[in-house]
């Protein structure tokens, strides 16, 4: 996991995963997925569109966002994805009644 940037960086984390969750009954996973995707680049891109001075100002930073939203989704995703390497058997667990 991503480090803690405040008391309640837990909370929202497990709340989205809840939130996403709750519309797996009537939606693909994958569909899920890009849906998140999506709303976490819009709000980072206004996070730093809201810490930049002036129009010219955040676009200047427009190589140093993509390189830092990058970078963290790639060490968020490869540290999940490992976690769910060294636990498949405990979080997928084998039907027995299927093949």
């Amino acid at each position: 996991m991503s480090q803690h940037i405040d008391p309640g960086f837990e909370a929202r984390f497990k709340s989205f995963i809840n939130t996403a969750n709750g519309y797996l009954a009537t939606t693909p996973p994958i569909n899920i997925s890009v849906s998140l995707n999506e709303a976490a680049a819009r709000y980072h891109a206004w996070v730093w569109a809201k810490m930049a001075p002036s129009e010219a100002g955040y676009a200047a930073k427009k190589a140093e966002a993509t390189d830092y939203f990058v970078d963290q989704c790639r060490k968020m995703f490869e540290a999940h994805f490992d976690d769910y390497v060294r636990n498949y058997d405990k979080n997928f667990p084998k039907d027995e009644t299927k093949a």
